[in-house]
């Protein structure tokens, strides 16, 4: 018998009904983007833009003709991925709707199948107009378009996992596959809601904004399901205990890349020693960090190994990685640096999307550090109950290890030094976010070994002790 669960706060519940209608009217407003393409009228995203923003945001760019015939040769994929991923979006948020499954389960069953195929058109026209669109020629440059082609695959992946959990009948799995699912689509309106703030804030056009914004999407949509599916989605049925979906010895070795690559870009780059040029990548000063990064880098440096440890203990189940005070003082420093050093006034302004890229993805890095950081200080982060979100807090600080993973396979694909590492850390941080969400909704990664089997009495308590 499913546990009572108390109304949720007030203020909760204001929350969440305010997102889940910003963003069904976000994808019911998107399923016209087909009529206003045929009919040769602004979309309704762009006229929203244009009004909250300035219409040269939305139209000053000067590749916008490029993008719109692009628009209008591939037609039909644009189509399918824009109009039906509004309808996507729009039924996978309803199935956020607290008590639909309880009050009305055939209805969940049958919005959750009409979800799936559109969610599977949607990505499948998103991947038709990618192929058929030169990198250079997508929307925002080849960085946001590998970002995309990033989303298009990892949604794929999500939705597949749902269906065949939901077929196995593991419903708690099943809520946590959709849960990456919904974290997914919403980097859409995420990304227009973020177009709006940095619009308002500096002078950029709508595909500056966008690289600006595409490092920290992920992240942020992930920490944003994962807050409600602790609040409100799992009142009826509890999440899975959280665990690590790596093996212990990764943690280490992704640390030991990261700690490369932060004195490679930080210390030895801005002095002149860039191994980046001296393999015959010439990259500008706009694509390196500025000197003022090096004191970032020296905490770094020290916090990496000890964030590698921690995961590790905990992947060995030797304790609940309860975390030094010291480590978190050292994250804190090095995020408030990280921002100050990746800042358009620290960095001396953005000159092209990559730095822009750049730019997000250190930014991002560094105000989860520091938000992360306070909430440790603070107790928050203190005992078994916040287990998820410390878990998925130490996986972000590894992000610069999972960019230089990406690096090896980058430079056949015909990118400059600067796009490469953009690429890399736009890669890195998406795969972050990604092991992060999962590891904290403790689900099982195809080809990795399903945790032991436990009896019925024991889940509770364990679930009652994490939830």
């Amino acid at each position: 018998m499913a546990r009572p669960a108390a109304p949720l706060p007030l203020h909760q519940r204001l929350i969440i009904g305010a997102a889940l209608a910003i963003t069904i009217a976000y994808g019911l407003m998107n399923t016209s983007y087909p009529w206003t393409l045929i009919t040769g009228q602004v979309a309704w995203s762009n006229q929203m833009l244009a009004m909250l923003v300035s219409p040269d945001f939305v139209n000053g760019s000067p590749h916008t003709p490029q993008w719109l015939a692009n628009y209008s040769r591939a037609l039909g994929s644009i189509a399918v991925h824009a109009g039906i991923g509004g309808l996507a979006l729009s039924l996978c948020a309803l199935q956020f709707v607290p008590g639909l499954r309880q009050r009305a389960p055939r209805a969940h069953r049958f919005i959750g199948w009409v979800a799936v195929v559109a969610t599977v058109l949607s990505m499948v026209g998103s991947i038709a107009y990618l192929s058929a669109t030169p990198l250079k020629q997508v929307f925002g440059g080849p960085t946001f378009g590998i970002g995309l082609w990033l989303l298009a695959i990892s949604t794929l992946m999500s939705i597949a996992m749902g269906v065949v959990t939901a077929r196995q009948r593991n419903w708690r799995e099943h809520m946590g596959w959709m849960t990456m699912t919904g974290a997914l689509l919403l980097t859409a309106p995420m990304l227009r809601i973020g177009d709006v703030v940095v619009g308002r804030l500096w002078p950029l056009h709508v595909d500056d904004a966008a690289n600006l914004l595409v490092g920290g999407l992920n992240s942020l949509a992930m920490w944003a399901c994962l807050w409600w599916v602790q609040r409100a989605g799992q009142r009826d049925l509890p999440l899975l205990a959280a665990r690590s979906v790596y093996p212990p010895a990764a943690w280490i070795a992704t640390a030991a890349l990261g700690v490369a690559l932060i004195a490679h870009e930080a210390l030895l780059a801005p002095m002149g020693l860039d191994l980046v040029a001296a393999l015959g990548h010439v990259r500008s000063a706009a694509d390196m960090l500025p000197r003022g990064a090096m004191a970032w880098a020296l905490l770094t440096l020290l916090v990496l190994p000890e964030t590698a440890r921690v995961l590790r203990d905990d992947a060995r189940h030797q304790g609940d990685i309860r975390l030094p005070r010291s480590l978190a003082v050292l994250t804190l420093a090095q995020g408030g640096a990280a921002l100050h050093a990746a800042s358009p006034w620290g960095a001396g302004g953005w000159q092209n999307h990559n730095q822009a890229t750049l730019t997000g993805v250190w930014a991002v890095t560094g105000a989860i550090s520091v938000a992360w950081s306070l909430a440790a200080l603070s107790g928050r982060l203190d005992g078994r109950a916040a287990h998820r979100n410390r878990l998925m807090g130490l996986i972000h600080h590894l992000a610069p290890g999972a960019w230089a993973l990406m690096l090896p396979l980058l430079p056949w694909w015909g990118l400059d030094a600067g796009a490469i590492l953009a690429v890399a850390a736009l890669l890195g941080q998406g795969s972050v976010a990604w092991y992060g969400g999962a590891s904290a909704l403790g689900l099982t990664l195809p080809g990795m070994p399903r945790p032991a089997a436990t009896t019925p009495a024991s889940s509770a308590s364990t679930t009652n002790a994490l939830a």
